[in-house]
């Protein structure tokens, strides 16, 4: 929900840029993706974390308790 959310600035500018409004400046066009570029970096950055946490879990089950290394 949150980056439904932190999308609309973004989305916003897109489309008015494609209905023939005038574009807005680079930093304003920075500042209104900031928003979204950092929440999907949280997102991503979670997914990579529980990809190694699962990665991890199952190499140290396939081992076994007694195994070292």
């Amino acid at each position: 929900m949150w980056l439904v959310i932190v999308a609309v600035p973004t989305f916003v500018d897109f489309f008015a840029g494609n209905v023939g409004l005038p574009s807005t400046d680079n930093w304003l066009r920075f500042a209104l993706a900031l928003p979204l570029g950092l929440v999907a970096g949280l997102y991503v950055g979670d997914a990579l974390l529980e990809i190694v946490r699962a990665n991890t879990r199952e190499k140290a089950e396939y081992r076994g308790p007694d195994s070292v290394g």
